[in-house]
């Protein structure tokens, strides 16, 4: 947001340079230094919407979209149409997993201050609430205006490859590859679109052979490659090794730690996907699947008191997780009781009139409802049964509703 929006911004701000310390701080996934440097500025300018945008976005960015979405919310009550915190908004709607509120933000951005980047995040909010296709016919329209922007070629190449046309994906990737030779994402993408077809134990031979060749080879995008296809032949201790060397590359890379953990848990590796699980819900404690895996090995592991105490831990971090208390109730409800322990007594209800000897109050005698007329009686309001009329056609049993048109 902030590369976009810098433009459009205060003036004061941008002109000392600190929001160019912000936006590479962000860049570096540098949170706390990023947070320092919005906290400085807004000591002189508290009211400037856009760097309560900015820290918005940086609050979304470090796992706390709860926080962002209520911030972005209150400088767009002040600043109804304002494009960077609806920009704001938009990403913390999609950190909790909402996606049409997403699309309604970025659109409200996309009317208010059209750049490539927010057609890139409508591109993604859509794909998601709408499908692809959706999507597809967006960044074309998107890609007219802004015909240079590379980054908004490859938004169009993974639309094709989610779409199924690899072959068209391919394409795009090599033109990119043209205006952009180094660029490791589009060489693995095209490389991914060009093995589609290919069985697994085919394409992991051709990309071994590829690596060997290429000075990409400790590239995180190959690297990650290579473990999907790992995973895609049933070789998930492989998968594992693949994904660590991914995330060692790019230790910051939330979707390889993501990916680690699944194929440890396919691995069989629990105890390493419990620890990994833990550092994906710091991330996206709004993560439900997440949630669910971390559940799941706790119980398995019978590790369920240190798993309620962590999310317990995360709600109070993170207030607007609240409907994680849940799971800390399940988690605590089953644990194990140590050796020994005596049963919990069961409680007894007794009626209180009965405790103090009294007689208890009799209840109130139920209503008898009139049974309504059937079709055909005397006093029926409607007409014999098999001539209802085009007002109730195919509802047998159904009230009358009069004629069509009635």
């Amino acid at each position: 947001m902030d590369a976009e929006a810098a433009p459009r911004a205060g003036e004061g701000v941008a002109g000392d340079g600190l929001l160019a310390r912000v936006v590479e701080a962000k860049r570096r996934r540098d949170w706390a230094t990023a947070e320092t440097l919005l906290r400085q500025a807004l000591e002189g300018r508290p009211d400037d919407p856009f760097l309560r945008a900015s820290y918005a976005d940086l609050l979304c960015r470090r796992g706390d979209p709860d926080e962002a979405l209520a911030l972005a919310d209150a400088v767009l009550s002040e600043h109804p149409g304002f494009a960077p915190a609806l920009v704001a908004r938009g990403m913390a709607a999609e950190r909790l997993h909402h996606p049409r509120d997403a699309v309604l933000a970025f659109e409200a951005a996309w009317a208010a201050a059209p750049s490539a980047f927010v057609a890139r995040r409508l591109a993604r909010a859509r794909a998601t609430a709408q499908g692809a296709g959706e999507a597809l016919g967006f960044v074309r329209q998107a890609l007219e205006r802004f015909p240079g922007d590379q980054a908004l070629r490859k938004e169009e190449a993974l639309l094709l490859e989610g779409m199924g046309r690899s072959v068209e994906a391919a394409e795009v990737y090599r033109g990119t590859l043209g205006s952009a030779p180094d660029d490791g994402f589009a060489f693995a993408r095209m490389l991914r679109a060009s093995l589609h077809h290919r069985p697994p134990d085919e394409a992991l031979a051709e990309l071994a052979r590829v690596m060997r060749l290429s000075a990409r080879a400790a590239s995180p995008h190959l690297l990650g490659l290579r473990a999907e296809l790992q995973e895609a032949a049933g070789r998930w201790e492989d998968a594992v090794a693949s994904w660590e060397a991914a995330l060692a590359a790019d230790p910051g890379s939330d979707f390889a730690r993501a990916r680690l953990a699944y194929a440890c848990r396919r691995a069989g590796r629990l105890d390493r996907a419990f620890g990994l699980l833990q550092a994906v819900l710091e991330a996206d404690p709004a993560d439900p699947a997440a949630v669910r895996a971390f559940v799941a090995d706790a119980r398995a592991l019978d590790r369920r008191h240190e798993a309620a105490d962590f999310l317990a831990d995360l709600v109070r971090r993170h207030p607007g997780r609240r409907p994680l208390w849940g799971w800390v109730r399940v988690l605590r409800r089953d644990e194990t009781p140590p050796e020994g322990t005596p049963p919990r007594p069961r409680r007894k209800r007794r009626d209180a009139a009965k405790a103090a000897g009294a007689e208890p109050p009799q209840p109130a005698p139920r209503r008898r409802r009139r049974k309504a007329p059937q079709d055909g009686d005397a006093g029926s309001s409607g007409p014999p049964r098999g001539d209802r009329g085009g007002g109730d056609v195919g509802r047998p049993g159904g009230r009358w509703r009069g004629p069509a048109g009635g």
